[in-house]
């Protein structure tokens, strides 16, 4: 990854965290891989570590993020389906590793995605705040103020000389 960053200046803050989420995921699937091949026939069910809450703190993570980067609304429901746990379970599983609800999880996430689109300055405002997952315009001025303290408009690149 390395590499690639230092021979290329079109890299962005928002690919290079979908390339590391790209990375993380494949190194998830051979720790998946060589766990199955290790264990006996009489635990086929079992998934690497559901109870190990490092893990599932990163599996959550990585769900949140997916269904963000795919442009899909993440669900509580289909986050617990994928951990193999209720949805009581991964409410009271988010509360205890993140220290905040699953809804305020998920506006975490819109504000980096929107954040890190902001600055990159390629998108107006509406529509980031459309890829960010935001309903109406108004509505994520609103979320972004109260999550960052200002404006998103303050963080937005402005063209300089050599910028087009």
């Amino acid at each position: 990854v390395n590499l690639l960053l230092k021979n290329s200046n079109t890299f962005t803050i928002y690919s290079i965290n979908k390339m590391n989420l790209e990375i993380s995921n494949l190194f998830l699937e051979i720790a998946n891989k060589l766990y199955s091949i290790n264990r006996t026939k009489k635990d086929d069910n079992i998934i690497i570590s559901s109870n190990d809450l490092a893990v599932r703190k990163y599996k959550i993570e990585l769900f949140i993020q997916k269904a963000f980067n795919n442009g899909e609304e993440p669900s509580l429901r289909s986050l617990a389906e994928s951990l193999y746990i209720s949805t009581r379970q991964a409410e009271r599983s988010i509360k205890q590793m993140f220290g905040i609800t699953y809804k305020q999880l998920c506006t975490k996430y819109r504000m980096i995605i929107a954040h890190n689109l902001i600055v990159e300055g390629k998108n107006s405002i509406e529509e980031i705040a459309h890829k960010a997952g935001f309903d109406s315009y108004n509505g994520f001025l609103v979320a972004y103020k109260k999550y960052y303290g200002h404006p998103p408009s303050k963080n937005k690149s402005k063209p300089g000389p050599n910028k087009q």
